[in-house]
């Protein structure tokens, strides 16, 4: 398969790939479909020797070794430090390896570095909401809509407002949940993330109901 086209196919199924996490305590649980993304950029790396830690790092991520992936992200950022892009892979891998502790460090190094990396938002709203601080994931997530809104694209703006959704949704604040989960379906094909979006808005449904 031809190489571009090989990343393609990886970081698609990167971008629609949904995480179940569960939150809960003794009177309440719920179950919440978080969506991240982490998007290969040429441009943004540089460095030959980084290129590659980082395409072994994505194929890692896609077969769901992310301690691995995580070593070679770091190997990445080693070889060329401080690309936004591959500040945001180390987060979602370390995330997911080790769990919450130490991972938004390099989501807020990746904010400070390059202010319009849109995807960086997405990528910590995500972590903030497993993190269960969803005050300040909706913070977050809010920059990254009001940042340059002119030039978000479609997957960019729909993981925004999915990710601010689910935050409003742990929040049981189920109105204005599904509110934005129909901005977050806005233009999507009815496949992949527009399905994961319609599997919340059934959830939140499914619960603001029994609230009632």
């Amino acid at each position: 398969m031809h190489r571009k086209k090989k990343y393609t196919l990886i970081l698609t199924w990167i971008i629609l790939q949904s995480f179940f996490t569960f939150f809960g305590c003794k009177n309440e649980k719920k179950n919440a479909e978080i969506h991240d993304i982490i998007l290969r950029d040429d441009s943004q790396i540089k460095n030959e020797k980084a290129k590659k830690w980082f395409e072994k790092g994505l194929w890692y991520v896609e077969h769901q070794k992310y301690e691995t992936a995580k070593d070679c992200f770091i190997a990445a950022d080693k070889a060329y430090p401080n690309a936004p892009i591959i500040l945001n892979a180390i987060g979602n891998a370390k995330l997911r390896a080790e769990g919450a502790d130490s991972t938004s460090q390099y989501f807020e190094r990746a904010l400070k570095l390059d202010s319009d990396f849109i995807k960086t938002y997405a990528n910590y709203g995500f972590c903030l909401n497993w993190m269960k601080h969803y005050e300040e994931a909706k913070k977050i997530l809010y920059l990254g809509l009001r940042r340059n809104p002119e030039h978000l694209n479609k997957i960019d703006r729909s993981v925004l407002y999915f990710n601010l959704a689910t935050s409003y949704y742990l929040l049981g604040d189920y109105q204005i949940s599904l509110t934005l989960l129909d901005s977050a379906k806005q233009g999507l094909p009815e496949e992949g993330l527009y399905n994961n979006i319609m599997d919340l808005k059934i959830k939140v449904l499914s619960e603001s109901r029994i609230k009632k």
